[in-house]
């Protein structure tokens, strides 16, 4: 079993996203992706985790979402 990281999130992406929004959120672009995905996510995964890789799963009809204990 793999230990936890160390890694910290700063939030710094968080905030610059903040400051500059997209015009067009990514989540709505995903529906126009068509090629085949590969979506990988760690259970212990705190930046981004399971729920949002869950829908970005629901939102891309040609992926496949693979968990790392």
């Amino acid at each position: 079993m793999w230990e936890e990281s160390s890694l910290v999130n700063t939030g710094l992406m968080f905030k610059a996203l903040q400051k500059f929004p997209l015009s067009i959120p990514l989540i709505d672009r995903l529906r126009d992706i068509s090629q085949q995905t590969l979506i990988t996510t760690g259970v212990f995964d705190r930046n981004t985790g399971i729920p949002i890789s869950k829908l970005i799963h629901k939102e891309l009809s040609n992926s496949e979402l693979v968990l790392f204990p």
